[in-house]
């Protein structure tokens, strides 16, 4: 999809009922995409069977070498990268369970 689709879907794109989101914002701060938020996650539960172990995040930082070389080249690329990932042990702590 084009940069300009999506712009314009996102700018047709309404999720709540203008008339009534003053009432329902001071109960709910998610009133405007409530109801859209829920019918995606039991759109999740329904579609995406997950294991007991599953990775949601995983990326690569770079580092320098020497860090007092801040003044040195500041456009120098980075020689060395550490990986992060986050993994969720229990079936229930899964990002699927929103």
């Amino acid at each position: 999809m084009s940069s300009k689709r999506f712009l314009f879907l996102l700018r047709c794109t309404r999720f709540d009922d203008i008339r009534d989101r003053q009432s329902r914002k001071d109960v709910d701060k998610l009133a405007p995409i409530r109801e859209f938020f829920e019918k995606f996650g039991d759109n999740c539960h329904k579609c995406y069977n997950v294991g007991a172990y599953v990775m949601i995040d995983s990326k690569k930082y770079k580092r320098k070498i020497h860090p007092r070389e801040r003044n040195g080249t500041p456009n120098k690329k980075a020689k060395t990268a550490y990986k992060r990932c986050a993994e969720c042990p229990n079936k229930r702590d899964n990002a699927i369970y929103l």
